[in-house]
């Protein structure tokens, strides 16, 4: 009953979200207007449902080797970046302290697919590197996905594509870049894509006799439902490191 509860509070504000993208498209008729304000309702959103020991905003990341992303919708910071970031203003972030990131999308179309597969790949790219006596609890097949590289996500209000659709321009784009795109891809009007990787992460998709999935799944579910399940897999994904030291050292 208390899932239930849940669910349905997500599944309202989500309408109220997606309200708003109906309010900004009577008022405008250029996407560029329609896209900002729906970015900026999803990222408040967001960061009104993590909890309190992560912030969100927005902007580029950067790693140890002088690798840095492009400009990112949403970058999910851990307690121990040392700065927060204007969520008004995009920043700067180091990906030590991302413990995910992510695109929105008003529609998702073949031309934003592929744009968001191509901004995964190159944050995918970013390498973190905790220091000594760091602490992780993790499945092994999960430590290269989202501890080594963060997890990366896509939101979209809706989509002019299936999600089989979806899936096959994945699993390619995936095979090859040997893995390194986004894990998973949410379209709140009809459902989700999610790299499952081997199987044996903390993160399963299991069928009914109780066989884990391994590599891309796709599930069609209530509109109503699809930020839930959004919120399910980020909080096992996302990773958490207990460090002894800073991790920023490496930068100065």
């Amino acid at each position: 009953m208390v899932e239930l509860r849940i669910r349905e509070l997500i599944g309202a504000q989500q309408a109220q979200i997606l309200a708003r993208l109906q309010e900004a498209r009577a008022k405008f008729e250029q996407g560029g207007n329609i896209g900002d304000g729906l970015v900026a309702a999803f990222r408040e959103f967001i960061e009104g449902h993590l909890p309190r020991r992560l912030s969100v905003g927005h902007g580029e990341v950067v790693d140890g080797g002088g690798r840095r992303s492009g400009q990112t919708d949403v970058l999910i910071l851990d307690e121990d970046h040392p700065f927060r970031l204007d969520p008004a203003e995009p920043g700067l972030a180091l990906i030590e302290g991302v413990a995910a990131a992510g695109e929105l999308k008003a529609c998702l179309t073949s031309d934003a697919l592929e744009k968001v597969i191509a901004a995964s790949a190159r944050f995918k790219a970013l390498e973190a590197e905790e220091p000594d006596g760091a602490v992780i609890y993790a499945a092994p097949s999960d430590k290269p996905r989202f501890y080594e590289h963060r997890p990366y996500f896509a939101i979209a209000a809706e989509s002019e594509l299936k999600l089989e659709t979806v899936g096959e321009r994945l699993a390619k784009a995936d095979a090859k870049t040997d893995g390194q795109i986004l894990d998973a891809i949410y379209c709140l009007d009809r459902g989700w894509v999610i790299n499952c990787g081997d199987g044996r992460g903390a993160f399963q998709f299991r069928s009914t006799d109780g066989t884990s999935h391994p590599g891309w799944v796709i599930r069609e579910i209530p509109p109503e439902e699809v930020l839930f399940d959004f919120f399910v897999w980020l909080s096992i994904v996302m990773p958490r490191v207990f460090r002894a030291a800073s991790p920023f050292l490496r930068y100065l």
